[in-house]
């Protein structure tokens, strides 16, 4: 716009001087001679056509920016993020799979006599455990209850668990007779389980289950005449032997089962099992303390077989005949067993 103003103003001067030019004389008064109009028609037209071909190279665009001139911001470009390794941990906790044992029992409930219930001397009942099988193996009918250690009364060494099949986490009630004792005091008789292996194993976090009892004296209690003074009665209520059939060289667990039947307590006495009965001594004496009214002990041993063959095992109570009892004629059980080579 600027270079356009420009050409104007000059157009318009040189317009002038031509319109002066044609009255103007033709010489000066020295005699030199200027220029004729047609000549400066001539000069104007070629400085016109100069400076529009000026201008329109002027106004034409360049593609060298001027020193001045600001040239136009370039688009940054984005940097590129260099993909980066995340490291594993190497100190990664490792999950393990702990195996379920075989065989693992859990108590439940007491479905029959609860702890701490009241009996008077002699009277019978039934109680009643109920178990969870928390174990892999399934429980048949060649698992049982065994009394473990405390007072018996009257139980069997055993009882069958089940006559049909408890699979892993199935419940079972089992349930065993006993006779309250002759004395008043709180008893206790512990139970486990055994498997047809003849396995023994507890319960979890108590290791056994029970049965726990108060026997009160009688309220009125007869006067009885010509009565018997109480005395104690000891039997061998079992003998057991793990495995059932031993092997010769191979050591096997001995369980003998002391109880007193009677109505009076025992005091220290011995008992002796022998390996074969026909051997002239004991394989093993123990030193029994005492035995409540009721009560019962459970005595084990490991002792090895060096022959082979069948053979009756025995045990007696009352070895060496120290207590007066009811009867003197039942402290001795036999069992018959086989040795395999």
């Amino acid at each position: 716009m600027l270079k356009t103003n420009h050409l104007r103003i000059l157009l318009s001067i040189l317009l002038i001087a031509l319109l002066a030019s044609c009255n103007m004389p033709s010489k000066t008064k020295e005699g030199e001679e200027v220029q004729s109009p047609e000549q400066l028609q001539t000069f104007v037209a070629q400085t016109v056509t100069a400076h529009a071909a000026q201008s329109e190279q002027d106004a034409a665009p360049s593609d060298t920016p001027s020193p001045d001139t600001e040239a136009p911001p370039q688009p940054s470009e984005t940097p590129t993020t260099e993909p980066t390794n995340t490291p594993i941990p190497t100190d990664a906790p490792t999950v393990t799979n702990t195996p379920i044992p075989c065989n693992q029992a859990k108590f439940v409930e007491d479905v029959t006599i609860p702890d701490g219930t009241d009996f008077n001397p002699g009277d019978t009942f039934v109680k009643t455990w109920r178990l969870r099988n928390t174990g892999s193996c399934s429980w048949t009918s060649g698992y049982d209850i065994v009394f473990s250690s405390g007072d018996a009364m009257s139980a069997p060494s055993a009882v069958q668990l089940t006559a049909n099949v408890i699979p892993p986490g199935g419940t079972v009630d089992v349930s065993v007779n006993l006779t309250a004792p002759a004395n008043p005091g709180t008893y206790r008789g512990n139970w486990k389980l055994r498997d047809q292996a003849d396995q023994v194993f507890g319960i979890q976090s108590t290791g056994e289950f029970w049965v726990e009892i108060d026997v009160i004296a009688p309220t009125n209690t007869p006067t009885a005449t010509n009565t018997v003074a109480p005395k104690a009665d000891l039997v061998i209520s079992f003998i057991e032997l793990n495995p059932t059939t031993p092997t010769v060289g191979n050591p096997v667990d001995v369980k003998v089962q002391v109880y007193n039947q009677g109505n009076a307590a025992a005091g220290a006495f011995t008992v002796a099992w022998y390996a074969r009965y026909t051997d002239l001594a004991p394989a093993k004496i123990w030193d029994v303390p005492s035995s409540n009214a009721g009560g019962g002990r459970v005595l084990t041993f490991t002792y090895t077989y060096l022959g082979d063959g069948s053979f009756e095992t025995a045990a007696i109570a009352d070895f060496g005949s120290t207590i007066d009892e009811s009867d003197e004629g039942n402290n001795t059980t036999i069992m018959n067993f086989t040795v395999n080579p």
